[in-house]
């Protein structure tokens, strides 16, 4: 089965934590979060998160209804910085890897900021 890779939405807010929450329990080296700070954030605050308008992006990596991966954009909201963005939260589940997934996100993500301009 291809993973469809899509924008992750408050709808998701579920699947996304637990996701990140099993990154950052599995790998804490490689956030710039920790497991408790997530692991305190309400769905509500979430979701809210995930509604961010564009051209702040979430990626997800849906085998079916399961989410497997995931990666984000962060563009600077000053006016001399917009033309900076950061990936963050690249992960993908220990199970899926070496399929292509992480590519595939990535490749979301810059082709997103490439729309963006």
């Amino acid at each position: 089965m291809t993973a469809c890779i899509r924008r992750i939405g408050p709808e998701d807010a579920a699947a996304f934590r637990a996701l990140r929450l099993a990154a950052l329990a599995a790998h804490p080296e490689a956030f710039g979060s920790s497991l408790e700070e997530e692991a305190g954030i309400d769905l509500a605050a979430l979701r809210a998160r995930l509604a961010a308008p564009p051209p702040d992006v979430l990626f997800g990596a849906f085998l079916g209804e399961t989410l497997v991966g995931m990666a984000g954009l962060a563009v600077a909201a000053r006016v001399k910085q917009r033309h900076k963005g950061t990936v963050w939260g690249v992960y993908v589940d220990p199970a899926q890897r070496g399929a292509g997934i992480a590519q595939a996100l990535i490749t979301a993500v810059i082709d997103s900021a490439q729309a963006a301009g």
